[in-house]
């Protein structure tokens, strides 16, 4: 289920992690992030890790692309209503 984003997030300057193609109809998550392995050469035969961002109530899911909620929500993306994310939205 979704909803609009909390209009209480825009002020704040809070960031929001939506699955891309971001327009109407994605969905706005609460970030989080997830340490993945690159594409990049191992370093002294060690492989290489980053944090990526990804949505709160799907940490092993897609990578997702943080915005500001105040562009999210003007480019159409509603909130996700999982308890990890934002349930009272």
């Amino acid at each position: 289920m979704t909803r609009p984003i909390p209009p209480k997030l825009f002020p704040t300057g809070a960031s929001v992690a939506v699955v891309l193609p971001l327009g109407p109809g994605a969905i706005a998550h609460k970030p989080a992030a997830d340490k993945r392995k690159t594409t990049k050469r191992p370093w002294r035969g060690e492989a290489v890790y980053q944090d990526v961002a990804v949505a709160a109530c799907d940490p092993k899911g897609p990578q997702a692309a943080e915005f500001s909620a105040a562009w999210a929500d003007h480019q159409g993306a509603l909130a996700c209503t999982e308890p990890a994310c934002f349930p009272n939205a």
